[in-house]
């Protein structure tokens, strides 16, 4: 993919991502709080478009919709290595009580919160996929890729632990049709 990942510089990634994550649930919260951008670095992963305007994370029209290389890219990254999880925010799902077939495979609850957890591996690429269109919302996604197992039921400390051990996290941006990534230093997507 041409232009697929591209790097942005670190203070308009984080105006963007205090603008959008603040305040929506506790792992969007712990993202801000703990998760170690300096440890890392931000890239717009928008395949195919040119360079200009990638800071303009809120904007839409920049290219061609890309979400599904964007898809295809990162999950063909985490079938390279080996014991990494996807945590997916699940932002408009319920817990209703009335839980459907998705849930009932990959749902965890954080006080009343959805999340969609893929542990170790252990998954087929359309449950990943499942997982991925289930989450993106055009304003509002939001995955974080982590080493190790996920610890379930998800607690306080669990959510710490999935944002510092995070390889790779992936927010919505460009209306939908692209992500701003943060990727931990040597990992290169």
């Amino acid at each position: 993919m041409r232009n697929d990942c591209v790097k942005i510089e670190s203070d308009v990634a984080w105006d963007y991502l205090t603008s959008h994550l603040r305040g929506i649930n506790a792992l969007s919260d712990g993202i801000l709080t703990q998760l170690p951008f300096q440890q890392g670095e931000f890239k717009a992963m928008l395949p195919g478009s040119p360079t200009k305007r990638m800071d303009q994370f809120t904007m839409g029209g920049i290219g061609v919709r890309t979400r599904k290389a964007c898809e295809e890219k990162l999950l063909h990254w985490i079938r390279q290595r080996r014991g990494l999880s996807c945590v997916f925010d699940a932002f408009e799902d319920e817990d209703d009580g009335q839980p459907d077939e998705l849930y009932e495979r990959f749902g965890a609850l954080y006080d009343s919160q959805v999340y969609y957890i893929l542990q170790g591996n252990q998954f087929t690429d359309q449950q990943w996929k499942e997982c991925f269109d289930r989450t993106n919302i055009i304003w509002h996604a939001l995955c974080v890729v982590t080493r190790g197992d996920v610890p379930l039921p998800l607690t306080e400390g669990g959510l710490k632990t999935i944002v510092q051990e995070a390889v790779i996290v992936l927010f919505g941006a460009y209306d939908g049709e692209g992500y701003l990534v943060w990727e931990k230093e040597g990992e290169d997507l």
